[in-house]
This record gives C-alpha cells, sequence and structure tokens, in this order.
C-alpha cells in the first residue's frame, strides 16, 4: 500500500477548490474546531488512570531536566522498544487490534501505530501547544459533532481505525507541559491524564474531522444513510452536514465528469485542515517493513474500495497501473494471512470479505 497514493505532488489540480461553497465550510468547521480546544485548554478534564497513553509516558523513563534536543532523542531511542511493550504496530513489531478502542470506544478496533518520524524540533520550544503528535489514518465515523475521541464517543457506527502516534513529539509536549505545570505552581501541578484531555487528545480532532468529510462523500457515493446531528458539548457548535452533502452531490457528478486518476480523484475530495488529502493519508516515514503492512491496508481500504468501484463504474482506462499493482499486492504481500496475525476472527473476517467483495471484482 506503500506504493498506491504517492506519485502527486506533480499534480495539476493538486489541492484545488473544486467547489466554492467549501470556503464557507472550511471555515466553519475550523471555527469548531478551535472553539473545541478552547473549551478543553480551560475545562481540562481526566482521561483514566490506565489509559495507553498514559501507561507510553511513564514507561519512557527520561528525566524531563534534559535539554529538549537531548531529551527528544533520548525518547527517540528507547521509544519502539516500549510501544512494543505495550502491543502497539511499529515498524519492529506486528502488534495487536485493541477493541473495544481506545480512542474511539466500544464499538470501534484500534490498530495504533506508534512511530519515531522526523519533525520540525524548533516547535518544541516556543510553540510545542501547536504540535499534533496524534493523527488519525482512519476511522469509521461520519458524524460532525467535534466529540473528543477520549474513548467514549458516542456514535453507534462500528468498524475499525488507525491512529499513528508520534511518540517523541507526544513525550516533548508533554516535557514542555510538566515544565509549565510546575513553573507556574508546583505544589498544585495538574497530571499526565488531564494533559492528554486538554492537548493532544482535542488537537487529534484536525485528522479527525478530515476523515469525517472523506467518509461522507464515500457514503454518499455508496447511498448510505448518513447520522444525523447530536452533539454532545457544553456549548453550541454549529452543524455542517447538510452543506457538506449538498457539495458532496455535486462533487462526485463533477469527478464523474473527469478522465482522472486515483491520485486525480483524491486530490478532489475536500479537506479542511491540510492542502490535500493525500497529505493527511501519508503513511508514516520508513515503516515499510512487512510487520506494518497489515496496518496500512486498513488505513486505506475504505478509500481504495471507493476509488476501484467509482473506477468501474465512470472511469475511462485512465487507472490501469492503479488496478495491476493491487492486483499484485493482493496476491504478493498474501493479505489475507497478514492481516489474520493482526485481528480478531470477527473483524479479520470483514475486512477480507471487504476486500473479496468490495476490491478484486472491480480490478
Amino acid at each position: 500500500m506503500y506504493q498506491l497514493l504517492k506519485d502527486y505532488r506533480s499534480l495539476p489540480n493538486r489541492g484545488e477548490l473544486v467547489l466554492p461553497e467549501f470556503r464557507r465550510i472550511r471555515d466553519g468547521l475550523k471555527a469548531n474546531y478551535t472553539r473545541v480546544l478552547q473549551y478543553h485548554f480551560e475545562n481540562p478534564r481526566a482521561v483514566p488512570n490506565n489509559h495507553l497513553l498514559i501507561r507510553l509516558l511513564m514507561s519512557l523513563n527520561i528525566p524531563i531536566n534534559n535539554e529538549p534536543e537531548i531529551y527528544n532523542d533520548k525518547v527517540r531511542d528507547v521509544a519502539l522498544h516500549v510501544a512494543k511493550s505495550l502491543k502497539m504496530t511499529t515498524a519492529l513489531y506486528e502488534g495487536a487490534a485493541f477493541s473495544p478502542g481506545v480512542f474511539y470506544g466500544q464499538h470501534v478496533t484500534e490498530v495504533i501505530w506508534g512511530t519515531v518520524d522526523d519533525y520540525d524540533t524548533s516547535m518544541i520550544q516556543t510553540r510545542w501547544r501547536e504540535l499534533t503528535p496524534i493523527r488519525v489514518l482512519y476511522h469509521p465515523k461520519t458524524d460532525l459533532a467535534f466529540e473528543v475521541p477520549d474513548g467514549k464517543h458516542p456514535s453507534q457506527e462500528a468498524g475499525m481505525a488507525v491512529i499513528v502516534v508520534n511518540i517523541p513529539m507526544l513525550a516533548s509536549q508533554y516535557r514542555m507541559w510538566r515544565l509549565e505545570q510546575m513553573a507556574n505552581n508546583i505544589e498544585s501541578h495538574r497530571r499526565v491524564a488531564q494533559f492528554l484531555m486538554e492537548l493532544p487528545l482535542p488537537r487529534m480532532l484536525a485528522s479527525h474531522v478530515d476523515i469525517v468529510l472523506m467518509n461522507r462523500l464515500i457514503g454518499s457515493f455508496f447511498d448510505i444513510e448518513l447520522p444525523t446531528y447530536k452533539s454532545h458539548h457544553a456549548f453550541h457548535l454549529i452543524d455542517w452536514s447538510n452543506d457538506v452533502d449538498a457539495m458532496n452531490a455535486r462533487l462526485l457528478k463533477y469527478m464523474a465528469s473527469k478522465s482522472y486518476t486515483f491520485d486525480e480523484w483524491v486530490s478532489q475530495i475536500p479537506v479542511a485542515f491540510t492542502e490535500d488529502l493525500h497529505d493527511h493519508l501519508l503513511l508514516p516515514e520508513l515503516d515499510f517493513m512487512r510487520p506494518v503492512q497489515w496496518a496500512a491496508v486498513v488505513a486505506r481500504l475504505a478509500l481504495v474500495t471507493f476509488l476501484v468501484q467509482f473506477n468501474y463504474k465512470f472511469g475511462t482506462g485512465a487507472n490501469q497501473m492503479y488496478l495491476n499493482y493491487l492486483r499484485r499486492y493482493i496476491l504478493q504481500m498474501d493479505v489475507g494471512r497478514m492481516l489474520e496475525s493482526g485481528l480478531s476472527r470477527e473483524r479479520y473476517e470483514d475486512v477480507r470479505t471487504l476486500i473479496e467483495l468490495g476490491i478484486e471484482p472491480y480490478l
């Protein structure tokens, strides 16, 4: 899956807003996001003390009095081994799926992918609050209620999710937060459980919402009934669901009229928090070894299902290279056996059925 949807930076229409009304929708979604961030910054709750990310941070055991760059490097040295001990998926270890999900709760099975990817470490000193160490590659939700992924998501929509955790970035953000707490009031600083609900979990919503936008477009194509908006926040947010759906109906007609490649179609799917959906879907650096291939399959499965069936219905032969790649990948990587090693029997059967009925007949 690493070679699929990869050669896109030279696309002539990359990041183009096909429908001008999305500018208004995008600005509204960003305003909702800012409101949620502000609320949780001012009123941080706490996740349970046994939360996976608490155990991850507490297991690193690196003194926070190290200089920022040194601290980041020391975390990087031990991060993948700690992640393995917690059954996270890494470049060195297949890991296991978490069910119920750590972030999306009861109805979702999650692959939690620990990485040590490079990032702009200059942000550690001055813009550490803006770091986004947790990124959602895929989830099954379609609501725009901006519910923070704290393990208690009220939506009943079931499926799989793939979440990437940049461990050095998360640890460095926590280090700066802890130092600030100690400087402000060393006797009453907040706990790590509150840090998670103040910064990294709410900031997940940027990638979460971009996947919601993709999911609603895919749902519209497959005529899936999308849920109504139900907010559980203590404050008001504007519901953009109807506007998004009306835009998607027009966008699907536009996409169907173009002899586009998979990459060009993906580039037309609107996102609110990145320039282009490709940027959001980037898989972790260097993690191309077999232990993580099953996670990459799960992360791309819904989008690939949409693309091959959309192409089957409207394509003009421009995607033969992509279809040939998928045929080879499914055969050579022995996708069924690879998925079986990481998933429960029930989830494996669901995914295998989707590949056999939703992808293979359309290649």
